[in-house]
């Protein structure tokens, strides 16, 4: 049998239109496999991935062979997406290559317009553009372009109202060129769509500018220009919900107020007091009733707040009930009464000495003449009483005693 041999293939070829001699023996032995032409091998016609190269030499029967393999690598394949082929000015688009290799072939990614090497671009063109990509994994080389459409910018300009206090009604107005679909829309509840808008100074509001043939947008976020804010604001120490009691007449105001420089405190007793920031002036109010207390500050602008709160103080709670009345007319001692400070009423019961009720009356000064209620005289003696006071405050106090009717 003859001795043979085949060699002069590499492991892997690219999928390329290329003719690879082989070597082999003997010279007379016959070459056969896909991509076979003549005593040579091309990696294109073979179809790719693994082939086997077989040489054959003898006589029939007596035959002798030897192979050789190589890989031959597949066409690089791709897909090429993008997420938008037109754009609002500012907008964004993803331009995405999905590519496939032979394995462990890796693919590399030139692109233009300085974008990095990468399968996916996000891009964000001002203007009409073009990117061009050249795909290449060692032995294909592909070229493909992407087109992305930029819509014109959407230009307007903010004609600013003067500075006012804050909190002041502001009209700005929007400036922009009426050859444009544009329609001015402020995000408000409910919006409006006006070219002049009337807010408030210091107060932040969301403009939006739509182009009605290409639908795009344009936000700007618009802040009217103010002084700074002037908020009058106290509280009240001691603080409750009820009257003050009279032991209470030594009020604080503590200052709460916010962005004033000067103004005027009012108590509500015919007292005024200039204000300074901070500060937090006491009142001492000698008389029961309600006040209204007034607080007005400005800042070095002339933008001015003012704000009020009211209390009151109820008289103080005392009652006095004598123990002796005479009836002898000479105009001193000739009644018995309850006579109490900070009552709502008073109610007066008078018991003889067998406890029979004799006189009642309710009222906000009770009287006792020395009469039974049908307009008897009573006799001279020792006689009971019951008070009840209901103060101010709707609490109750009750005394009872004896008093002498001379």
């Amino acid at each position: 049998m003859p001795n043979v041999s085949l060699s002069g293939l590499n492991a892997d070829y690219c999928l390329q239109d290329t003719l690879i001699p082989l070597n082999f023996l003997p010279v007379d032995g016959v070459i056969s496999g896909a991509g076979i032409v003549g005593n040579s091998f091309n990696p294109l016609l073979s179809g790719g991935g693994l082939q086997t190269i077989y040489i054959q030499a003898g006589e029939p029967g007596c035959l002798s062979t030897d192979s050789i393999q190589t890989f031959v690598k597949p066409p690089l394949t791709y897909t090429l997406t993008q997420s938008n082929d037109s754009l609002c000015y500012g907008d964004f688009a993803s331009i995405q290559i999905l590519a496939f290799a032979g394995v462990g072939q890796s693919i590399s990614y030139q692109w233009s317009n300085d974008l990095p090497s990468a399968a996916q671009q996000i891009v964000s063109p001002t203007i009409t553009s073009a990117y061009w990509v050249t795909l290449s994994d060692g032995c294909s080389i592909l070229n493909d372009t992407v087109n992305v459409f930029v819509y014109p910018k959407i230009e307007f300009t903010v004609a600013l109202p003067d500075t006012t206090c804050f909190g002041e009604p502001a009209a700005v107005t929007i400036n922009y060129n009426q050859a444009f679909n544009y329609s001015p829309n402020w995000i408000t509840a409910p919006p409006q769509q006006v070219a002049t808008f009337t807010g408030n100074s210091g107060f932040t509001y969301l403009f939006r500018m739509i182009d009605l043939d290409s639908g795009c947008q344009s936000d700007s976020v618009i802040l009217l220009p103010s002084y700074p804010l002037v908020f009058a604001n106290f509280s009240v120490t001691p603080n409750s919900n009820d009257c003050l009691d009279a032991n209470d007449n030594n009020i604080t105001f503590i200052d709460l107020s916010t962005g004033g420089t000067q103004g005027t405190w009012n108590f509500g007793n015919d007292n005024e007091l200039e204000y300074v920031p901070g500060q937090n002036p006491t009142q001492t109010y000698d008389a029961a009733g309600s006040f209204l207390v007034e607080l007005t500050i400005a800042n070095n602008f002339g933008c001015e707040s003012k704000t009020s709160k009211d209390f009151c103080i109820n008289n103080p709670q005392r009652i006095y009930i004598p123990n002796a009345f005479s009836l002898n007319g000479d105009g001193l001692n000739d009644s018995f009464s309850a006579v109490a400070t900070g009552a709502l009423k008073i109610k007066m019961r008078i018991y003889n000495r067998w406890q029979q009720l004799i006189f009642e009356e309710t009222s906000l000064n009770p009287v006792w003449l020395g009469k039974t209620e049908s307009g008897q005289w009573m006799m001279q003696g020792v006689y009971a009483y019951w008070v009840e006071v209901t103060w101010e405050d709707g609490s109750t106090f009750i005394k009872a005693g004896t008093v002498h009717l001379f």
